[in-house]
């Protein structure tokens, strides 16, 4: 289904407030939880995006497949900076990146997106409690780290 936005354009601009944006991603995700996502035209956004981005806000969300920041907001190419790493945990290149966006690129809203049932948390916590990584995971040595 399409909403009433111009498919190419989004909704979302970097000069509006940190409330005005949070409250165009709150839309999106009513949209999203009622299936009726924007039809974008992403060729005309990456050619519109080419010499420049200004996204709005920064998303941090988890790397799982199930949770994709622009379908959950309704939202496009150049809307948004999205850092996905397993579990929501800021590392120091994640929070470098982060800083940056907000730095520089001058973005003032930060979301952090959460779900349920993260598989990265529960093997991560898991593991802490046994005192080792679990067998499922045993080439992940780094996952305890998640919680650390």
């Amino acid at each position: 289904m399409t909403s009433d936005n111009t498919p190419g354009q989004s909704r979302l601009h970097a000069k509006q407030s940190p409330a005005e944006v949070l409250d165009l991603l709150l839309q999106g995700n009513v949209r999203f939880q009622n299936g009726n996502l924007t039809h974008y035209d992403h060729r005309a956004l990456i050619d519109s995006t080419t010499n420049g981005q200004a996204p709005s806000a920064v998303v941090l969300s988890c790397i799982d497949s199930r949770v994709p920041v622009e379908q959950v907001f309704d939202i496009t190419i150049g809307d948004v900076f999205s850092a996905r790493v397993a579990g929501n945990v800021i590392g120091t290149k994640s929070l470098a990146s982060i800083e940056y966006q907000a730095g520089v690129a001058q973005v003032r809203l930060l979301v952090v997106l959460r779900h349920t049932r993260c598989g990265a948390v529960t093997a991560a916590v898991r593991a802490v409690v046994k005192g080792s990584v679990p067998p499922e995971a045993a080439e992940c040595i780094h996952l305890p780290s998640i919680i650390d």
